[in-house]
């Protein structure tokens, strides 16, 4: 399903959180799902937490679909600098409107003020190649708001 369609299915929403885990730096458009997902939180409680590895590696999520994905362009040579820069680009993504990228999307999410309220570094496991099955990454782990809380 389309990000969409799966929160119109979403009938007991506001949800007092929203997690968003490893997915924004996988997804077609990272500014569009962020949207949608504050747009579901509650809008004086709710939280959104977004983590994303560090350093971000871009999986086009539309390759062999004829589409391509927005980078979210996150870099840094340490996890410091890289979280540094996702602390500043995530509430300037959710900033973004549908009509910055010329969609005539019917159900595009709109804009929304979001600040961090916390950042924590935690460890991401996934599954790496034969010679290492196991690889340990740094995560960032993002608390969102909506501001003005």
């Amino acid at each position: 399903d389309a990000p969409d369609e799966a929160l119109k299915r979403w009938k007991c929403a506001p949800f007092d959180a929203v997690l968003c885990l490893n997915v924004l730096d996988r997804c077609k458009d990272p500014a569009k799902l962020l949207r949608q997902c504050a747009r579901v939180a509650h809008p004086t409680h709710g939280r959104v937490v977004v983590a994303i590895p560090l350093p971000v590696a871009m999986r086009d999520a539309r390759k062999g679909q004829g589409g391509s994905q927005q980078v979210l362009d996150v870099r840094g040579s340490t996890f410091e600098e890289a979280a540094a820069q996702l602390v500043r680009k995530l509430p300037a993504l959710a900033k973004t409107s549908d009509d910055d990228d010329d969609n005539d999307d019917p159900d595009a999410a709109p804009p929304v003020n979001l600040e961090v309220e916390r950042l924590v570094r935690a460890p991401y496991l996934c599954t790496g190649p034969e010679r290492e099955p196991l690889f340990v990454l740094d995560c960032a782990v993002v608390v969102l708001r909506r501001s003005g809380m």
